[in-house]
């Protein structure tokens, strides 16, 4: 009789561990999807900018976020042509802050653009 109780009391409690076991990396699994489709999402997101920037030539993007009401891009764009015909064709965005500078005889522009 004690040997069963033994017995029954080990395997109730290994069955508890398994379970406990099962819970634990399940929840861990779950991140990791989260984690995945937040890549995925900033996928999706520089695809988004890179349409509304589309008439653009000549750019290159140093760092972009998003905010409440929309989209912080910061562009770096270089040669006197590009940047007048680029300022010509933002449209979609608003002008937050900019840095012009010369680097070895070539006009550099940084803008931090907003999105409207």
């Amino acid at each position: 009789m004690k040997k069963r109780f033994y017995l029954t009391n080990i395997i109730v409690l290994i069955t508890i561990m398994q379970v406990g076991y099962l819970w634990v990396h399940t929840f861990k699994a779950q991140e990791e999807d989260i984690e995945v489709f937040k890549e995925v999402k900033e996928v999706k997101s520089i695809k988004e900018i890179e349409s509304n920037l589309e008439r653009l030539k000549n750019y290159s993007i140093e760092e972009y976020f998003k905010e409440k009401d929309g989209w912080i891009i910061t562009l770096k764009l270089s040669g006197i042509e590009n940047i007048l015909y680029n300022l010509n064709n933002l449209n979609k965005f608003y002008i937050k802050n900019y840095d012009f500078y010369y680097e070895n005889y070539n006009a550099m522009l940084n803008l931090t653009l907003k999105s409207k």
